[in-house]
């Protein structure tokens, strides 16, 4: 908030912001804590590779992939 309020040329210093948004219940957005979503250790069986990373294909819808890098579980 300081740095952005001092490059808006509002002259202001680093505790005061903290104390005027302290006195109005103005807190700062906490980043979220980093989550590791990956379970390579499970004992699940995993899908064949049909493909082997030949993505091309002689004719349409004959070869269809996505990607599923990250699914939102909530």
């Amino acid at each position: 908030m300081h740095d952005e309020l001092r490059d808006r040329g509002v002259p202001c210093g680093r505790h005061r912001v903290a104390r005027v948004m302290r006195a109005h219940g103005i807190r700062a957005k906490q980043a979220k804590r980093f989550r590791v979503t990956t379970q390579s250790g499970h004992a699940h069986p995993v899908a064949p590779n049909h493909l082997a990373r030949a993505f091309s294909a002689s004719a349409p819808n004959q070869v269809w992939m996505g990607d599923i890098t990250y699914v939102w579980d909530a």
